[in-house]
């Protein structure tokens, strides 16, 4: 795990640590602040901006600006519980102020513990003190009847405060904390108890949440006014201009980047900077911004390279600050996913694709507890790229997008879901299929993951093998090498062979996938003709030869393919040009041998190609005719359902119609009049239809079915 530095919302402690542009605003407010007089009455400044703006960091470089004229004291009126303490947390606070070095002898301190004593009574109320203070009711009797009236002793007091050459500036910061009581006895505490010459204020505060707090307190309607009776010189904290809020926030997503080891190229750094407009659009406080950067840090080390680190960033935004649309994403997201149509003028959104943005607006604010939801569309928008442009509706998702259903789930698990599979070990399982290194652990995870997984997940695995497996064809120079690569795969292919007809299997994935790196390996000159007969023996090879010319792969690498093609057919055509009567084993793999020989070197090739093997020989003749039966699979209505047909398009080609006539005559007549079951897959059904097929040809009433 990375080391993370303990983020606790503290205050800068000095102006070379301001990061946000708040030096010249301090200075400007502090000079405000001196000009006040020494010997003037209490004034009140005030430093309003909303949670989180920097309030606090501002105030502590008021502080450090001030001159040594000043002695600067904080008053944290939300840590006292409840009126009475309160009122000693402010006297505690004025006599540490006068404690630093205000007055010559203790004079003063010694008013301030009789001003003092009008707050002692209400001791009483501060949960356990009561009972270390048996008595006091009787003490507080007392006390009222031996003190001097109020007024005379903040007169005493007032007088040395007077008098004395420094000013004290009383911070008091972050009030809207208070319940609304405790403010308005806050307010009577600054206005009336502490409103001293010499002793001035420099009052915190969220306008709105102050006005709310008075609100219900019945002041609704004069908040403004009674706010200036108590603030004569309220200063608005100004925002953050954009280019620095921007800077922050890619320096924050950057350190999460390093940390993560993600590497991004050209249009990752697109997406980047997208990303930090979106960001820089809904972070407008430092302490959001702080936050934002804190969870980040986090939160990444959970999902190390399973998600999309930039989507993972933007999602972590809605998260934080906008919980209630971040939770209601997985349902909106089919709508989400589609994105906008847009007409041909490009003008408007088609009504009735989907939403508009304002509609998700909407549907946003409405979803959204917080009055404010700045920055949660621009996120959702990062999110969903065919929300960006509609020219982005026919764009697949990046890898490992949030908008890739196969992924969604990761970003609210925060880690890879039991029906998922781990894109850091197929990584690392490709890189061990590659050679680059050894990888024991990868191994055994993708040898259990093809073995024992369900076959739902296993193809999954597969099909993100082959994802990762691009890379390395991409963007390394050794991303060719395929042997054992290519050895795996046909283990796999032989291991699930027989679950062919389950709709979940993996093997028709692997088989493609096999045929793209036989050809790729071939075209390259690392995998000869005899290393591959020798590796998948000639039926499976010919088998992934005629896969090979399938339009998908062919289409990709055309000259390679007819390479390929033409080597293997002209291997086979020289061992069927020889004539010997073992030309035909294995009679397994005649029909597709034929194929691709006419495929590779047109049909003329095979013209009459089996007539000096089978004219004269009723059992080769014979067993020719069954190795053009072949076998055809249906799958409907969850089941498949396999049949026999005959090949005649090679047989009535590689054998002459004199010689198929001539043979014919000496096959067996007992299946000329039979009914023949063509969904019999069995050897003996075979040479029926055979047979059957052969003998049709030259017979009056040819049967239609045997074509």
């Amino acid at each position: 795990m990375a080391n993370l530095e303990a983020w606790s919302d503290e205050p800068i402690n000095g102006i070379e640590e301001d990061t946000f542009g708040r030096k010249r605003f301090a200075q400007l407010l502090a000079e405000a602040i001196d000009e006040v007089p020494i010997g003037a009455p209490s004034t009140v400044f005030g430093l309003v901006g909303p949670w989180g703006s920097g309030k606090s960091s501002v105030a502590s470089m008021v502080g450090k600006i001030l001159p040594n004229s000043w002695v600067t004291q904080s008053f944290t009126p939300w840590a006292a519980s409840g009126t009475a303490a309160l009122q000693l947390e402010f006297v505690a606070a004025l006599d540490t102020a006068v404690g630093g070095g205000l007055a010559e002898d203790d004079a003063t301190r010694t008013a301030l513990r009789k001003y003092a004593k009008w707050a002692s009574p209400v001791l009483a109320a501060i949960p356990g003190v009561g009972k270390a203070l048996s008595g006091v009711g009787q003490l507080i009797v007392d006390e009222a009847t031996a003190r001097q009236p109020w007024s005379v002793e903040f007169e005493a007091l007032a007088e040395l405060l007077r008098t004395m050459g420094k000013r004290v500036l009383i911070v008091c910061d972050d009030i809207d904390r208070l319940d609304a009581v405790e403010l308005l006895e806050f307010l009577k505490v600054v206005r009336l108890l502490g409103r001293f010459p010499n002793v001035h204020y420099l009052v915190a505060y969220d306008a709105d949440t102050v006005e709310d707090l008075l609100a219900a307190e019945g002041i609704r309607g004069r908040t403004s006014s009674f706010m200036e009776k108590i603030v004569q010189h309220p200063f608005e904290l100004p925002q953050i201009d954009r280019a620095t809020r921007w800077r922050h926030i890619s320096k924050a997503v950057s350190k999460s980047l390093d940390a993560q080891g993600v590497r991004l190229n050209e249009s990752g750094m697109e997406r980047y900077r997208l990303l930090i407009d979106t960001l820089t659009t809904g972070l407008v406080t430092p302490r959001q911004i702080a936050r934002y950067e804190n969870h980040l840090n986090v939160l990444t080390q959970l999902v190390p390279g399973e998600v999309d680190f930039l989507d993972f960033a933007a999602l972590a935004n809605l998260r934080l600050n906008h919980h209630e649309i971040y939770e209601a994403l997985p349902e909106w997201a089919p709508q989400l996913r589609a994105g906008f149509w847009r007409s041909a003028d490009e003008e408007e959104v088609e009504e009735g694709k989907t939403l508009s943005p304002e509609d998700w607006i909407k549907l946003f604010r409405d979803t959204s507890r917080r009055a404010d939801i700045t920055g949660a569309w621009e996120s959702v928008r990062f999110l969903f790229p065919k929300l960006q442009d509609w020219r982005n509706i026919n764009k697949p998702p990046h890898p490992q997008a949030f908008s890739d259903s196969r992924y969604s789930e990761r970003y609210y698990s925060l880690g890879v879901p039991e029906d998922d599979i781990s894109d850091v070990i197929v990584s690392r399982a490709i890189a061990w299929l590659m050679g680059v290194e050894p990888d024991d652990a990868a191994e055994e995870a993708l040898s259990k993951i093809s073995s024992s997984a369900h076959p739902s997940i296993a193809r999954l695995a597969f099909e993100k093998l082959r994802e990762h497996r691009q890379a390395y064809l991409q963007g390394f120079a050794d991303g060719h090498r395929v042997t054992k690569l290519v050895t795996f795969l046909l283990s796999e292919y032989r291991r699930l062979e027989d679950s062919r007809n389950d709709p979940e299997t993996a093997v028709d994935l692997i088989f493609d996938w096999l045929a793209a790196e036989t050809l790729l390996g071939f075209s390259t000159g690392e995998l000869t003709r005899g290393q591959l007969l020798e590796l998948f023996g000639e039926d499976l090879c010919l088998t992934i030869l005629h896969a090979i010319n399938r339009p998908l792969l062919a289409g990709q690498d055309t000259h390679n393919v007819e390479k390929m093609l033409l080597d293997f057919a002209n291997h086979f055509l020289d061992a069927l040009d020889s004539q010997e009567k073992t030309a035909l084993e294995p009679l397994e793999s005649l029909r597709l041998r034929l194929s691709l020989i006419s495929r590779a070197k047109g049909t003329e090739a095979i013209a009459g190609l089996l007539d000096p093997i089978v004219d004269g020989d009723t059992a080769l003749f014979e067993s020719a005719a069954i190795a053009m039966v072949r076998t055809e699979s249906w799958h409907g209505d969850g089941s498949v359902r396999q049949n026999l047909s005959f090949e005649t398009k090679e047989w009535t080609i590689a054998v002459s119609a004199q010689v198929r006539e001539r043979m014919a005559a000496s096959l067996t007549e007992e299946f000329d009049s039979q009914e023949i079951d063509y969904d019999d897959i069995a050897s003996p059904n075979r040479r029926r239809v055979a047979i059957r097929s052969v003998r049709s040809e030259f017979r009056p009433g040819k049967d239609a079915a045997s074509g």
